[in-house]
């Protein structure tokens, strides 16, 4: 073999030596990413919004106003030192956040822990409730859909979170039905009335097929049409901007 092939193979080396440094370096660091530069913080969760995946955050110390806190896909969760579904994490409880802050934009968490016996505190209703309504009770506004379609959503989650899947048809029928009256109360600009069909009918589908999986006891197809329900009323939302 001459000097070339020599230099070649030894180059070879280096690059595989130090790839495998760097996998055996990431593997730890792949599981302690989660708290690594973030800072801790414990205080009360006051409001969920599980379709923006955003909480309201009450601090203990250090701010006399809530924070609005995005919730990472990447978050993990924790009660009593084992991991548990975003679900668990429920509005009213006292929880110890571990969370970045960036240059602009909300702070994001990337990890929740709190105890098993944490007792959950009664916030009231996280909106305010709609004041406009039809002689039904339906609210006649399309901020009163939301606001309806997001409690309705928060306690679609809950009841998916502690397994209690007797209770999911109630929501799923709420959500289904409060979806429905959007195209009677108006378009806004940029929407259209096809891509706001489109989107009920999935908003149709999904909660359908939780409901049938529910019925046969299938939490993790539940699960899944939920996540898949959740993608669905956010594309919705977008289409009323604020």
């Amino acid at each position: 073999m001459g000097t070339t092939g020599i230099t070649r193979t030894h180059t070879i080396r280096r690059v595989l030596g130090t790839l495998l440094l760097a996998v055996c370096c990431t593997a730890p660091c792949a599981r302690a990413h989660e708290t690594s530069w973030a800072r801790p913080a414990r205080g009360l969760v006051f409001s969920v919004d599980r379709i923006s995946d955003t909480i309201v955050f009450l601090p203990d110390a250090g701010s006399e106003k809530p924070w609005m806190m995005d919730l990472e896909t990447s978050a993990s969760y924790w009660e009593n030192g084992k991991a548990v579904s975003s679900l668990s994490l429920k509005r009213g409880m006292r929880v110890e956040v571990f969370y970045r802050t960036p240059i602009f934009g909300n702070r994001f968490i990337a990890k929740v822990v709190w105890d098993r016996d944490t007792s959950v505190i009664d916030v009231g209703a996280a909106e305010p409730e709609s004041t406009v309504a039809d002689s039904g009770g339906k609210p006649n506004t399309v901020s009163g859909v939301w606001v309806s379609i997001h409690r309705q959503f928060e306690a679609l989650g809950n009841s998916i979170g502690a397994r209690q899947l007797t209770a999911v048809p109630a929501s799923t029928a709420a959500i289904r039905d409060l979806a429905s009256t959007l195209p009677q109360l108006g378009l806004a600009a940029r929407q259209s009335r096809g891509k706001l069909t489109n989107h009920l009918a999935l908003v149709g589908q999904w909660t359908r097929r939780i409901e049938a999986a529910a019925a046969k006891a299938d939490q993790a197809s539940v699960e899944a049409s939920y996540k898949k329900l959740k993608k669905t009323l956010r594309s919705t939302a977008s289409l009323y901007p604020p």
